[in-house]
């Protein structure tokens, strides 16, 4: 048997003590820690999936912080939401109460205090903190997100946090937002339109006159629009509106988001100048619109003016132009009123001249609407009409797109004056030097034909050419003997000449511009028709020799005839009766009753009756040829009778005897040819002044009584003319016997013509018009050139345009200065020149700007030029003419532009887009900031906007607040889950990691019990090696 070292069997005892004792030690550790999982040795993989247990319990933990915290932030926003909720149904109560008719402008201005107290709320609950943090700050939650403004004109309320909602997380991939982007919250990206807001009133001109005004109304559809769909309902409700009833104007309407502000303006498309009112102000007032004429009325010639708008209370009826409020002039400084739709106007008919009307429409005793014409009315029918519009209310959309103040005016840059009509005019020697003319002087002899030579030179001053004119036909009418003196002027508004008599002893002059190659040119450099003009004045338009009307009266002669045979008894000659004016009409018929009387008695004589117009006697006699041998006149019989002709044809009641054979009987007193009575004695007439002025109209009256000469007639004619002339014209007053006409002359170097308003004039129902043979008015003018005298030459003085381009996006950087190239020419009219500086333009912006497209234009009426860009592509379009590198001298320039020729002042023109007042935000703040300005103007209207707004505030809100709430069951749920699932988890982690403690204590007992035992037993084995040993 083989012996075993000793040292083999304590080494194993060793090994086997060491290992029951670590085991025990490990046994213990469990006991201890009560945890199966001590060291990784214990379970490697259990370990593993303890750790991940472990760190998915901690970030369940955290998200349960989260949702807490996020769930308190929810809870205060809500509440702090719900407050202003409350602030606006206040708020609401208030305007409500407000907007009544019973309340005062004081009591309304009084309840600013309460509305901006709730201002002040509403900023304390937007600045709401949790646990020190803003919740409407976004993630900057340590900056205080609200200040308001007061002070500042207009008041406002500033956002100073960012627009990144403060977030909680609540899983490894997902936030929940449980801040508020405060300017989100209490600001809205929609705007409710409805009925109170919905309206643009707005005024489209071309700058020639009242009528010529369009007043417009755009509506826009309601609903809600968020910024780009009200820019474009905005352009599309006026652009419809222009198309429909004005003048057809393209707008565009642009939204700035960087400014928030909105832009309109005319897209350059419209031919012309075009002036855009938006009556963000006034639209609410009354007006009138749709005002026209009759077709002999220019519409250039009307101004209207409403100077008490309060009273048009009354609407005309619609759809317009149904029954317009009319006014027709009577002729007698009457207008008489139609279609009146309730106004209180006594009489139908109102007092007014034939150019200024005042109605006063509330019979207040002052005139609410004013009429003046340019041009007077001339003939009865004449009328004026026009709509009216009543006050509607503002109903403006102009407030929530930022237009909260004054009107705004878009209107391209335009002349600030007349642009100039000519530089210079160059008479050339048989080229344009000659004009051809005829004199018929007052006995109607008429000269040969007369030249005068104008002066060869160029003539750069209107005046002297006028001048040399002048003098030149003088000289050619001195040659004649007649020595006339003419006057020639140069009228710069309308760039046109005229010619008359400085006098009034012609009674026609004819200047023969179709005479001669050379006359018709000279025509043409003076702005005539190579067409013969005849100046001449008005004569009676039928045979005026006397003016008496012969009735059961006064028809009738009594006289006796005597022959072999012994007298005839009384023979009675019955004149017809009816109104004679022609002095062979009154002897034939005289004639004819007496030479049928005679026939009666079979005597059949023939008589011989005649007026003698140098002695102004009548006669009566036998003829040469006659067989009686007596004639009595029995002027005492017939005027007994009481119808004698005796009388009216100058012979006395006494009988003429003894004579009529071979001797006429003549009158004893002169023949009365016209008697002038308040009824017939008026002449109405009226000047035009050389500046084309008219003059009131004058009545003048020639005195009552009988006239037995014409020419007493014309020379009282004349002496009441020259005496009331408002222009001291030196009138002659002519009668013709050969002709039996009257002629009224009158011309003079300080009127450009006259008219005698036999019709139509305020006194025309006493006019003197049958009396003298006149009919229709007669209007004289004198020889004024058919059109514009245009001869504008550009050359190196004057043929440069400056200029700036900025384009849209441009963000106000820099830009050049450009200068466009007129060609250098002589211009016969504007609109070529229009052209030419419109080629210039562009072609300067083709080459060295942004190739913009221009429109530059005409107007005959206004004679301004417009310049604008054809497109909306610049944001801003400057004229350079004081700032320009060409601008005068004493702008510091070189001089060369053409600034001054078509007609612009030395002050820079800008073209730019209306723009919003202030920023355009909707939103509780704006709402009660605007609400504060509508009570201190004591606006009912604004008032009543502010209703809507208010509700559309709480909607928001609520929608805010249904948000939150919706947030708030997201968190709680999520609350519920996460604990859930953490508990789910720990228990697993307890399963793999903790000891089963029951199984510890035994696992540790049979331990302990194995190395007690192995400890008994080693000690016996090493105390034998021990003996054995020694």
């Amino acid at each position: 048997m083989m012996r075993v070292p000793n040292i083999s069997i304590y080494g194993n005892t060793k090994h086997n003590l060491g290992g029951l004792t670590s085991d025990l030690q490990d046994a213990n550790e469990v006991m201890a820690t009560q945890k199966r999982i001590n060291s990784i040795s214990d379970d490697p993989i259990g370990l593993s999936q303890v750790l991940d247990l472990k760190i998915s319990i901690g970030n369940l933990d955290q998200i349960e912080k989260n949702v807490n915290m996020g769930i308190s932030w929810l809870k205060g926003t809500e509440n702090a939401l719900d407050s202003v909720n409350n602030l606006i149904l206040d708020a609401k109560t208030q305007t409500t109460r407000l907007v009544n008719a019973s309340m005062s402008a004081k009591e309304r201005r009084d309840a600013i205090g309460t509305i901006t107290g709730i201002i002040d709320q509403v900023i304390t609950l937007g600045n709401t903190q949790i646990n020190g943090n803003y919740i409407f700050s976004g993630t900057d939650s340590d900056i205080s997100p609200f200040e308001y403004h007061g002070d500042e004109n207009p008041p406002k309320v500033s956002y100073y946090g960012n627009n990144t909602a403060f977030e909680i997380k609540t899983d490894k991939e997902v936030t929940v937002p449980v801040g508020r982007d405060g300017k989100a919250t209490f600001w809205e990206a929609e705007v409710d339109i409805n009925s109170t807001n919905n309206t643009i009133i707005f005024k489209e001109d071309n700058g020639h006159g009242s009528a010529s005004q369009m007043i417009l109304e755009a509506t826009i559809e309601h609903g809600k629009y968020n910024t780009t769909q009200i820019e474009q309902a905005v352009k599309n409700a006026l652009n419809d509106v222009s198309s429909n009833s004005g003048y057809g104007v393209t707008y565009e309407v642009d939204y700035d988001e960087s400014s928030k502000q909105f832009s309109i303006r005319e897209d350059g498309s419209f031919q012309g100048f075009i002036r855009t009112e938006f009556m963000w102000d006034t639209g609410a007032d009354a007006y009138l619109t749709k005002i026209a004429a009759s077709p002999s009325i220019q519409p250039e010639d009307i101004n209207i003016r409403v100077d008490n708008k309060d009273v048009l209370t009354i609407d005309t009826p619609k759809p317009h132009g149904t029954e317009p409020f009319r006014l027709t002039w009577q002729g007698d400084n009457t207008w008489a009123v139609d279609n009146n739709p309730g106004y209180l106007i006594i009489p139908a008919t109102i007092s007014g001249s034939n150019d200024t009307i005042g109605i006063d429409l509330d019979e207040s005793g002052v005139a609410d609407i004013t009429i003046s014409l340019d041009t007077p009315v001339t003939t009865r029918g004449q009328f004026i009409e026009f709509e009216i519009v009543s006050a509607q209310g503002d109903h403006s959309v102009g407030h929530e797109i930022g237009f909260n103040g004054d009107n705004s005016i878009y209107a391209p840059p335009t002349s600030d004056t007349n642009a100039v009509f000519v530089t210079d005019l160059i008479i050339s020697a048989g080229v344009n030097d000659t004009i051809d003319f005829v004199e018929v002087d007052s006995s109607g002899a008429a000269t040969g034909l007369l030249s005068a030579t104008i002066p060869n030179t160029t003539y750069t001053d209107m005046d002297s050419l006028s001048a040399a004119i002048e003098a030149g036909m003088e000289a050619a009418s001195l040659a004649t003997g007649n020595t006339i003196n003419y006057a020639v002027s140069y009228d710069v508004e309308e760039s046109k000449f005229n010619i008359r008599q400085d006098g009034s002893s012609l009674n026609e002059l004819r200047i023969l511009w179709n005479n001669s190659p050379a006359a018709s040119a000279t025509a043409s450099t003076l702005g005539y028709y190579p067409l013969e003009d005849t100046i001449t004045y008005p004569s009676s338009d039928r045979e005026t020799q006397l003016n008496i009307t012969l009735d059961s009266t006064n028809n009738r002669l009594a006289f006796e005839e005597t022959n072999g045979g012994g007298p005839s008894g009384i023979l009675w000659a019955t004149v017809a009766e009816g109104t004679y004016t022609s002095m062979s009409g009154l002897e034939t018929a005289l004639k004819t009753a007496m030479e049928t009387a005679s026939a009666a008695s079979g005597y059949s004589e023939i008589y011989d009756v005649s007026y003698d117009d140098v002695s102004h006697e009548f006669s009566i006699q036998r003829s040469v040829a006659g067989a009686i041998t007596g004639l009595d006149l029995l002027w005492s019989t017939a005027n007994g009778a009481g119808n004698s002709i005796g009388n009216t044809l100058g012979f006395d009641p006494v009988n003429d005897t003894g004579g009529g054979i071979g001797t006429a009987y003549t009158s004893d007193n002169d023949m009365v040819l016209m008697t002038f009575d308040d009824t017939n004695n008026v002449i109405d007439f009226e000047e035009t002044r050389i500046d084309g002025t008219i003059s009131d109209q004058i009545g003048i009256t020639i005195p009552e009584g009988d006239y037995t000469d014409l020419d007493d007639v014309a020379a009282q004619i004349q002496i009441a003319l020259r005496a009331d002339s408002p222009n001291n014209v030196r009138y002659e007053v002519l009668y013709d016997y050969t002709v039996g006409e009257f002629m009224i002359k009158g011309s003079d170097a300080d009127i450009k013509g006259f008219s005698l308003l036999w019709q139509t004039g305020d006194t025309r129902e006493q006019s003197a018009a049958n009396m003298l043979g006149f009919y229709g008015n007669d209007i004289v003018g004198f020889s004024e050139s058919d059109e514009a005298v245009v001869n504008i030459t550009i050359d190196a003085s004057n043929y440069k345009i400056d200029f700036r381009e900025i384009p849209k996006g441009s963000d106000g950087k820099t830009v050049d200065e450009l200068t466009g190239l007129i060609d250098q020419r002589t211009y016969t009219s504007h609109s070529q020149l229009a052209l030419e500086v419109e080629k210039a333009l562009e072609e300067e912006s083709y080459q060295n700007g942004n190739r913009i497209d221009y429109s530059v234009t005409w107007d005959s009426y206004t004679k301004k030029f417009t310049i604008k860009e054809n497109g909306s592509e610049l944001a801003q379009l400057d004229l350079l003419w004081e700032t320009g590198e060409n601008a005068p001298l004493s702008a510091g320039g070189t001089g060369e532009s053409i600034g001054g020729m078509l007609g612009f002042d030395t002050e820079d023109d800008v073209a730019v887009p209306v723009e919003s007042d202030r920023e355009v935000e909707w939103g509780i703040f704006n709402t009660l900031i605007d609400l504060n300005h509508y009570l201190a103007d004591n606006d009912t209207y604004g008032i009543e906007r502010t209703l809507g707004r208010l509700e559309a505030n709480f909607g928001s809100m609520t929608s805010e607040i249904v948000d939150i709430g919706i947030k708030y069951n997201r968190l709680e749920i999520r609350d519920k889950i996460t604990t859930e699932n953490s508990l789910s988890l720990t228990e697993r982690r307890s399963t793999i990691e903790d000891a089963d403690i029951i199984e510890a204590i035994m696992d540790l007992k049979a331990i302990e019990t194995a190395y007690q035992a192995s400890l008994s037993s080693s000690a016996k084995i090493m105390n034998l090696s021990l003996v054995d040993y020694l």
